[in-house]
């Protein structure tokens, strides 16, 4: 393989993000030219950190929204911190499967709208210059489907102009 290919693998703390992991590099590990950006999506940013309501005064609205922004700030650097071992546990398995270092990218993003990590996604893989994107995917029995969507299935949906991978 010649040309430098790069593909985005969407994780979580699930198993079958992990086995979507394990997957790339069983059939990709070795390969040269392959680059893996490993991308997660946080928790949404509580609501308290999305705007400030705002106030009559210039120099009170400028002052209230720079301490707005910091605590967001915060929150984001303590949030990536806790979630830092999914990228932990997704690195290690690329490690053992002999994925230099160098090939691996991570990302973490905030999420305002856990009905968009589809899209999420998607903006990822484009901002990244990623043609293919992986996802693990747990399986639901019949009721659970009837309450429960998969991002896989909206990637897939969403998707054109990717190759899309789902791993179950």
């Amino acid at each position: 393989m010649n040309a430098e290919k790069r593909i985005l693998i969407a994780i979580d703390d699930s198993d079958a993000s992990m086995r979507a992991v394990r997957y790339v590099t069983q059939y990709l590990g070795k390969q040269e030219g392959i680059h893996m950006h490993l991308f997660h999506i946080l928790h949404p940013v509580p609501p308290e950190f999305l705007e400030f309501i705002g106030s009559e005064n210039p120099q009170e609205k400028e002052r209230m929204e720079a301490k707005l922004r910091q605590a967001k700030a915060e929150w984001l650097r303590k949030e990536e911190q806790a979630e830092g071992s999914v990228f932990s546990k997704a690195r290690a398995i690329l490690h053992e499967a002999g994925v230099p270092d160098q090939r691996v990218q991570t990302e973490f993003c905030p999420s305002v709208n856990q009905q968009e990590v589809a899209v999420d996604i998607l903006d990822a893989a484009k901002s990244t210059r990623c043609n293919t994107i992986v996802v693990g995917r747990e399986s639901f029995s019949g009721l659970q489907r009837l309450f429960h969507h998969h991002v896989a299935d909206e990637l897939v949906r969403e998707g054109q102009g990717f190759t899309i991978w789902v791993v179950e």
